[in-house]
């Protein structure tokens, strides 16, 4: 069944509509199309301003009936209380305000937000019809907080646009909070056709363990950093910011545009002690200094999968020298990461430079320090303007230092896995093969492409099994 996106203006922004053949909501990668619809379907509110603010002491419905919901203040749902917010009710916030669901502490209770418009695509004779949530800014000339679900809340957004919001000190028009248990992500926001328009800062900010549900789908985000400056000393004009192990719950199908950058700002603030994922949402992902992955159960194997067509950056404005590291096998005991990066001809993967001009050694390397014999993949993948300090030397019989593009530390792969790979502008080595053996290969020159390897040895033999180089002397020696 083929798959469309429709782009509805509303409030000069832009609302994605993802739907199939027969008009219903459906998942998938899908084409985009100009405009069909000018603005909703719903009635101009006629009414006096209804005020809001404060703690809800009971749970709310605002209707869409009688006038626009104006919050003058935070208004704060918890306590176990439920907001309830109808199709085609406008919430219009004043100055900084928030509307905060549910806390950061389990004695806060419970706080949930349901905000539900409707979607109905053309069919024959009957028109489309948009009904959306809106929360927009009182002052249209300026931004207000955003919509936060804490630790303990939940939001269920459906066909709800958030506009001019996102000018708070974390940043972030929709900010999503976890419980920081750093392994399993607390999905508590289900989105269905949301768009976030024209942000102060980034348009979504999740944290803390936070998480989409597994049905969540159909996000545009269009203008996120808006107002164009930092924020508590992070670059808050991209398009997002993800924690991980959200970065895995991110839905499917995504659409950007007029963004200050118009990327994916990733962060692992801890090493990442679960299996996880970068998706392919259609913009690159800007990794917030190093990524560790390893479990922190010996001989646990953990998964990192990057899907087709996605790119990673590292380096440039931010981190110094950053890595991307995969498992250990340090102290006697190893804890493997499986490595799958399955990039075609039509979608091959880049892991790059994040700077604006890209040059050899913005960043270091893969340290890939433990991971299974067999079973990982790596296929149309670039890797490039990386061979930074590795801190790493003595592994492998290349030069001294283990800078590189890749860098394999005391295991050794059973199968030249690494196969129609790029690897490009390294300052040193472009792979070291970092284990002792007597056993042949893996021969990882063959079906890869080297290019501006400022090194010696693009591939470093590995040592033997007494740890000793062919022909016990000091010349590097390469594949």
């Amino acid at each position: 069944m083929k798959t469309r996106i429709r782009l509805v203006g509303l409030l000069g922004s832009l609302l994605l509509v993802a739907c199939s053949d027969d008009g219903n909501p459906s998942m998938g990668n899908p084409d985009l199309s100009m405009p069909t619809t000018l603005g909703g379907n719903c009635p101009a509110p006629t009414g006096a301003d209804v005020t809001h603010a404060g703690e809800l002491t009971t749970d709310e419905t605002w209707a869409a009936a009688g006038g626009p919901h104006l919050v003058t203040a935070d208004v704060t749902v918890r306590g176990g209380h439920t907001l309830t917010v109808e199709e085609c009710a406008v919430v219009r916030v004043q100055g900084h305000a928030s509307i905060v669901i549910g806390g950061n502490l389990p004695a806060d209770g419970t706080g949930t937000l349901i905000a539900k418009g409707s979607y109905k695509a053309a069919s024959g004779s009957d028109p489309e019809i948009l009904r959306p949530v809106t929360f927009t800014a009182d002052d249209q000339t300026a931004w207000w907080g955003s919509l936060q679900v804490l630790t303990t809340g939940s939001a269920d957004l459906q066909v709800v646009v958030i506009d001019r919001g996102g000018d708070t000190a974390e940043g972030g028009a929709l900010f999503m909070r976890g419980d920081d248990n750093r392994v399993n992500p607390v999905r508590n926001v289900a989105v269905k056709l949301l768009a976030v328009t024209s942000s102060a800062t980034y348009a979504i900010k999740v944290r803390s363990s936070a998480g989409f549900t597994a049905a969540s789908d159909g996000i545009i985000i269009d203008g996120a950093g808006a107002k164009g400056a930092a924020s508590g000393g992070e670059d808050t004009r991209y398009a997002m910011y993800v924690e991980s192990p959200a970065l895995k719950t991110l839905p499917p199908t995504f659409s950007f545009s007029n963004n200050a950058k118009n990327e994916i700002l990733a962060y692992a603030p801890f090493t990442v002690e679960v299996d996880e994922r970068f998706p392919n949402i259609g913009v690159p992902f800007q990794l917030r200094g190093s990524f560790y992955i390893q479990s922190k159960t010996a001989g646990e194997l953990l998964t990192l999968t990057i899907d087709p067509g996605v790119t990673l950056k590292l380096g440039g404005p931010l981190g110094a020298n950053p890595s991307l590291r995969l498992g250990d096998s340090s102290g006697g005991n190893l804890f493997p990461v499986r490595l799958v990066a399955a990039g075609t001809a039509a979608l091959p993967i880049k892991i790059t430079s994040g700077a604006a001009t890209q040059a050899p050694g913005d960043w270091a390397t893969i340290d890939w320090q433990g991971g299974p014999p067999s079973g990982n993949v790596m296929t149309q993948v670039t890797v490039e303007y990386g061979g930074g300090d590795s801190t790493t030397n003595g592994f492998g019989c290349g030069t001294g230092d283990n800078d590189s593009l890749l860098l394999f530390t005391e295991w050794r792969p059973d199968t030249a896995f690494i196969q129609g790979c790029t690897f490009a502008h390294s300052k040193a080595a472009g792979i070291v093969s970092g284990w002792n053996s007597d056993l042949s290969g893996p021969d990882f020159r063959t079906g890869n492409t080297f290019l501006d390897i400022a090194d010696t040895c693009q591939i470093s033999l590995p040592k033997n099994a007494a740890g000793m180089c062919p022909g016990n002397d000091f010349t590097p020696d390469c594949y």
